[in-house]
């Protein structure tokens, strides 16, 4: 990062700060815990600093123009004087106040309208980055709250966080779950009635801010895509970014279009979230969305939880690993998902725990849509 103090003319020296770069992948911007990095591009931030001890992720995009707010006064002493330590403290410090005030302004109203008392990794610098207007790719693992990434911030947001994600029944349960907290929240998606779809299209040209999920499919549609033009979309989240990339392991031809999506919008600033990217993804997720590795921040707090363990338990007959499944039911509290490669081997596991007095459900594709809601 560099500094720049800009004399008042009359020809006092101008010093810089440099410091050296970290070596990252290609086209992206990979962040360690607790570092700050400079990007081009601010509106609004200053560079920022972690949450006291968490373990947070900085990425800080600076205005060019920020030396014009760094011109020494009159009565300053001269600038060879000043030390370049003393610059970085300076600036460091003014940092960790904008960030400090941001997070607690946040956390207040996370608060009252989610219950949070806390961010967890990653999340406060994803929602500063939104509330800056940087685009940002977010690498977090499940379970690691990136719907509040977006929730958040929306709630400040004057316009539409529209979201775009791949799954109709994850759709469901994130908007009856906003629906529930008394958040402004509708869904467009294959399973809506002509009547309800109609409703949301007509609350989204009303132009009042809320939270929008919407299929990449629908969003593919010209004529859905002209109608939303003339909303005033405040953010593009796209869920489950890694679909978009042709080496992602769940790769979704419809999310190609969304790059062309966001220029239609009037580029809006776009936040892009996934459990998963290897270098290859992360590349094709910034290319195919067309953000610039210059400008855009990731962030990537890394795949560990330290919540999950894995074991592998070997079993010489169908008999003795129905032996070990069982020993292992007895000794788990609360509720467990046991996944099977094949649906056969899925109905013979429940009809085997069945009959062993454990009760359970079965879930797969050959079951009648109303007895997978069952489920």
């Amino acid at each position: 990062m560099s500094r720049s103090l800009v004399p008042e003319r009359g020809g006092r020296k101008r010093i810089t700060t440099p410091t050296p770069q970290p070596k990252l992948a290609r086209g992206t911007r990979d962040i360690s815990p607790a570092t700050i990095k400079v990007a081009r591009g601010t509106r609004e931030l200053s560079p920022l600093l972690p949450l006291e001890t968490e373990d947070d992720t900085i990425v800080v995009d600076t205005d060019p123009t920020i030396s014009d707010d760094l011109r020494l006064e009159s009565d300053a002493p001269d600038v060879a004087d000043v030390s370049e330590d003393e610059v970085t403290e300076v600036s460091e410090s003014q940092a960790g106040e904008i960030a400090a005030a941001i997070d607690a302004r946040m956390i207040e109203l996370g608060k009252r309208r989610f219950g949070i008392s806390a961010f967890r990794p990653g999340q406060a610098l994803a929602i500063r980055n939104v509330l800056a207007g940087i685009d940002t790719l977010a690498i977090m693992p499940t379970g690691a709250g990136k719907s509040l990434c977006y929730q958040l911030p929306a709630l400040e947001l004057d316009g539409v966080t529209l979201v775009v994600s791949p799954l109709i029944a994850l759709m469901k349960d994130q908007h009856d779950k906003l629906a529930e907290l008394d958040i402004e929240v509708l869904r467009l998606d294959s399973t809506l009635s002509p009547r309800d779809e109609q409703a949301a299209l007509a609350r989204l040209s009303e132009n009042r801010p809320c939270i929008a999920y919407v299929t990449p499919e629908r969003l593919g549609e010209p004529r859905f895509r002209e109608r939303l033009a003339a909303a005033l979309v405040a953010l593009f989240v796209v869920d489950e970014a890694h679909c978009i990339s042709q080496w992602g392991h769940d790769f979704r031809p419809a999310y190609l279009g969304l790059g062309e999506a966001v220029r239609a919008l009037g580029r809006p600033p776009v936040l892009a979230l996934t459990a998963t990217a290897p270098p290859k993804v992360k590349d094709d997720i910034l290319a195919q969305l067309q953000l610039n590795p210059a400008d855009a921040s990731v962030i990537d707090i890394g795949l560990n939880r330290p919540n999950l363990r894995y074991h592998v338990i070997k079993a010489s007959s169908e008999r003795k690993k129905q032996a070990l499944l069982l020993r292992l039911i007895e000794k788990q509290a609360g509720c467990g998902i046991i996944y099977a490669a094949t649906v056969k081997t899925v109905d013979a596991l429940a009809d085997f725990l069945w009959s062993q007095g454990v009760e359970c459900g079965r879930y797969h594709g050959r079951m009648r849509a109303k007895d997978r809601e069952k489920v």
